[in-house]
């Protein structure tokens, strides 16, 4: 049976099993699944002073500081992305309207998980909202609130310990890793995270080496070489810029329980015809995606987290709008624990998602390394999240509109600190 015939039967197969009653046996696991934003933007406030601000970790008083006040204030930036409030807020993953980005993504991440598990536990939806400030500081301190507030919903919880999930984009991730500091420095009972997932988190070796900790079972870091974002940072104290994966380094060995993928997406080229030809995948560049046949369309920074209203930085030809990439998280990471008998390598693995074929390509790196080809979502899938995913679009989310946003934020936040030094003069 050619590739092409193995492919459409196991998507019908998949299908058709999705839509068996489902057995009912024992108590199901429970999770406790958090999402963690990023930074808030540093748009409006790129200057000589603020770049050595950055550098120094020395952020506090200034006018970058109350304009990320005011602007994470601002409900605004929730319309886009799984994001609320401050602090540890419990998510209604049934409550769908327009512009709730937070709801939303928890909605279609529980519909990709019970499509995958369909016998599997039962998930809390949370998110953490934090600061959203690029300083080292923040970041530590705010992983202090997360560790104060978990373990309070824990304590709650009358029944056995539920699993946590934490998912973490861009410094979130930092925040996540700085759990296991925090729980070091102030002596705390560390609880145990059972995964964490990393969407193109800046790696730094303030926080690198954490990942050791016993506190956190599996990690998955997942990023992108679309992502031209991810290593811009250079707040670090160690490294001029942020490093795209974890490396081995002195005083630091990447412990068995990391998985480190490079997520791709492909798309053909072209007409049907090319289409068709392109369906053969024995050839190298074929699998490889170095063909004329393909195109090379893998995620932005934006485009793992944010939804295709982003007004800048995501693209309407992304194969996937106006999904982002986090909302795929229990299919990645399935297929990612499936893997550690397929590939004995230390070395990250690629995931190419050729959604056009229905399928995705897993490999190392190496151009004579071996790959694993297996069955991505159904189409039938994606169109209903991504239907989903329209419904909440918000009404005027543009780019005027951000920009008119964070504009008045720095002017508020000039103003503020103007007044705050003439009073101390005075």
């Amino acid at each position: 049976m050619g590739y092409a015939k193995k492919s459409l039967l196991m998507s019908l197969l998949a299908c058709h099993f999705s839509l068996l009653p489902r057995p009912v046996d024992g108590p199901k696991e429970e999770w406790i699944t958090i999402f963690i934003h990023g930074i808030m933007t540093v748009k409006g406030s790129v200057s000589m002073s603020n770049f050595v601000n950055f550098l120094t970790d020395n952020v506090q008083g200034t006018i970058y500081e109350k304009s990320i006040e005011i602007l994470r204030s601002d409900p605004f930036f929730y319309n886009n992305q799984p994001m609320q409030q401050l602090g540890l807020h419990p998510i209604d993953i049934n409550m769908l309207k327009k512009g709730n980005g937070c709801n939303v993504t928890a909605h279609l991440c529980d519909h990709v998980h019970e499509f995958i598990h369909p016998q599997a536990g039962i998930n809390h939806y949370y998110s953490f909202g934090w600061s959203g400030l690029l300083s080292r500081t923040a970041r530590y301190k705010e992983a202090q609130l997360l560790h104060t507030q978990l373990e309070k919903i824990l304590k709650n919880i009358k029944n056995k310990r539920p699993k946590i999930r934490i998912i973490a984009y861009s410094h979130g991730g930092n925040v996540a890793l700085y759990l296991a500091q925090v729980a070091k420095d102030k002596k705390l009972t560390p609880f145990y995270i059972d995964e964490l997932i990393c969407l193109g988190m800046p790696v730094q070796q303030e926080t690198d080496h954490l990942i050791n900790d016993p506190m956190f079972g599996s990690i998955f870091h997942l990023c992108s070489r679309g992502d031209w974002i991810q290593q811009l940072d250079f707040s670090s104290q160690k490294s001029f810029f942020s490093n795209r994966f974890f490396e081995s380094r002195e005083g630091l060995v990447l412990p068995k329980k990391l998985t480190q993928i490079e997520l791709r997406v492909t798309k053909r080229a072209g007409n049907k015809k090319i289409h068709d030809q392109a369906s053969c995948i024995e050839t190298k560049s074929i699998i490889l995606g170095t063909s004329k046949y393909l195109r090379d369309r893998s995620p932005g920074h934006i485009e793992l987290w944010s939804y295709g209203w982003t007004p800048d930085n995501y693209r309407k030809n992304f194969p996937l709008y106006p999904l982002p990439m986090v909302t795929l998280y229990p299919y990645l990471i399935d297929q990612a624990k499936k893997q550690n008998d397929t590939f004995a390598s230390d070395s990250p693995l690629i995931f190419d998602i050729r959604p056009e074929y229905g399928h995705m390509i897993i490999r190392p790196y190496g151009k004579k390394a071996p790959h694993k080809t297996v069955s991505f979502l159904p189409q039938k899938t994606m169109e209903i999240m991504a239907t989903a995913a329209l419904k909440a679009r918000p009404e005027n989310f543009s780019s005027y509109a951000v920009k008119q946003r964070i504009r008045l934020a720095y002017k508020k936040a000039r103003s503020f600190i103007k007044q705050k030094n003439k009073r101390i003069i005075e």
